[in-house]
């Protein structure tokens, strides 16, 4: 991948180390506010890097980094 690319990933995984995977289930708007904001950020960059051809990157990113429960059901793309 070509080096923009590679910034976009580092950026994914620095997002998804963050995440709060739990955030819809939160009470607390703030809380539930900040983790679907940076979902909204994360699918974003997963776009942008399939777009350039970096969906087997996202698949690994994703599975390194999400729950057990939800490491099989990573966007998908076409």
């Amino acid at each position: 991948m070509e080096s923009e690319s590679t910034n976009e990933l580092d950026q994914l995984e620095r997002l998804m180390k963050r995440h709060d995977w739990f955030y819809h289930y939160s009470d607390d708007q703030r809380k539930w506010r900040a983790g679907s904001d940076n979902w909204n950020a994360m699918k974003k960059l997963m776009d942008q890097i399939n777009d350039a051809g970096g969906k087997e990157d996202i698949i690994r990113l994703w599975k390194r980094y999400a729950p057990k429960a939800m490491a099989d059901h990573y966007p998908k793309y076409d």
